[in-house]
């Protein structure tokens, strides 16, 4: 197990995995040797095998939360949302549930279209801790997805208050305001996410979109004031 977390720290999954894949071998019901090796595994884009390593980690604990979370959860990565919600929904049920478990399973009914779904589900959760800037923004990108954008807007400005520092939730709420034309609002939003995110290879992408966004309230303007001119 040391040997495939010092590969790991030193950045060679593939040898760090083949390490802890032997201690999973020797220790089948280790829940630490499972969690990493699943990290591992799924950092490499190898669902099938982060599938596999759970499904034999259950197979012998099969009351275990944090596996069955995990099984949720790589079974959304893969694409199988139905799955994927299906445990996590017992998971619930069983009341071994947790905080990471609900949005596992928010999450897992929003990638799959059940939007209405999705945001009870993280509606509940912010009831239950109002603080949490990541349940907020999931509730606000869950009805950005599904164009209830004035929905959207009140979780996410939440967001941004809770954690103004998070260049995502800036985006998020940009988006929410671009679609209620709030375009002034919208292009205040988008010059916070690249200020905040600078080298990431999305900032490129909304700086076209803030131009976009400055454009059309330069136009919107124009077009007030010349309506203003012909009533006068």
């Amino acid at each position: 197990m040391y040997l495939g977390l010092a590969r790991y720290y030193a950045n060679d999954l593939r040898s760090a995995s083949d390490a802890m894949s032997r201690a999973f071998d020797l220790a089948p019901t280790d829940p630490r040797i499972r969690n990493y090796l699943f990290v591992m595994f799924k950092q490499q884009g190898d669902y099938a095998s982060a599938e596999r390593t759970v499904r034999q980690f259950l197979d012998r604990a099969p009351n275990d939360a944090d596996g069955r979370r995990e099984l949720g959860q790589v079974l959304r990565l893969q694409g199988n949302t139905a799955s994927s919600v299906e445990e996590l929904q017992k998971l619930v049920e069983s009341g071994a549930s947790d905080r990471d478990t609900t949005l596992e399973l928010g999450e897992s009914l929003r990638v799959g279209g059940r939007y209405a779904e999705a945001a009870e589900v993280f509606r509940r959760a912010g009831e239950a801790e109002p603080k949490s800037a990541p349940i907020q923004h999931a509730l606000g990108v869950t009805n950005l997805q599904a164009k209830n954008y004035k929905e959207a807007v009140g979780p996410l400005e939440k967001a941004v208050d809770i954690d103004a520092n998070n260049p995502d939730f800036h985006l998020s709420l940009a988006q929410a305001y671009e679609n209620l034309d709030r375009l002034e609002d919208s292009y205040r939003e988008y010059e916070a996410f690249i200020k905040l995110k600078p080298g990431d290879p999305e900032a490129a992408r909304v700086q076209g979109l803030l131009t976009q966004a400055r454009k059309a309230f330069a136009e919107k303007q124009a077009m007030e004031k010349e309506r203003a001119k012909k009533s006068s």
